[in-house]
C-alpha cells in the first residue's frame, strides 16, 4: 500500500530547509526514518516522511509516528500520535520497501523549535 500526497507540492516550504527549526528522527526496533521534513503549504503544515524496514523479514510490522514540537527552550509545545499503519517487509527486488507517512500540525512551530519524530511500534501506556 501506498500512500500518495498530492495538492500544494509545487508550493510548499520546507521549514528545516529555510532553518527555521530542526529536525530529530529517533528510529525503532527494525524500522528506520529515511528521511522527515516540516512544510508549510497554503496555511497548513505538515510533517511528511518515509519508513522503511531495517533486515528482511516475510511479515510486515505495524507502527506509528510519534511528533513533538519543542521549544528553544526545552519545553514541549505539543504532542501529536499519528495513526497505525504496517511497514512492508523489505526483500530485494520486489517492489516498494517502504512507507510514507504524512501529519498535520496544529500550529507554525516557532522560530528554532526542534521537531522530533519517533518511530513507534506497540501502544502508549495510559497517562491515567
Amino acid at each position: 500500500m501506498i500512500l500518495v500526497f498530492s495538492g500544494c507540492k509545487s508550493h510548499r516550504v520546507s521549514l528545516a530547509e529555510k532553518g527555521s527549526l530542526s529536525i530529530s528522527n529517533q528510529a525503532c526496533n527494525h524500522i528506520k526514518i529515511m528521511w522527515a521534513d516540516v512544510y508549510q503549504c497554503e496555511g497548513s503544515v505538515y510533517i511528511s516522511g518515509a519508513l522503511r524496514r531495517v533486515g528482511y523479514s516475510s511479515f510486515p510490522i505495524k507502527t506509528h509516528v510519534d511528533v513533538s514540537i519543542v521549544s528553544a527552550k526545552g519545553k514541549i509545545l505539543h504532542e501529536i500520535q499519528g495513526s497505525d499503519f504496517y511497514v512492508p517487509r523489505r526483500s530485494p527486488g520486489k517492489g516498494i520497501n517502504f512507507q510514507q507517512f504524512r501529519i498535520s500540525l496544529p500550529m507554525v512551530p516557532p522560530e528554532s523549535s526542534q521537531v522530533r519524530v519517533v518511530c513507534h511500534s506497540g501502544t502508549h501506556p495510559d497517562n491515567t
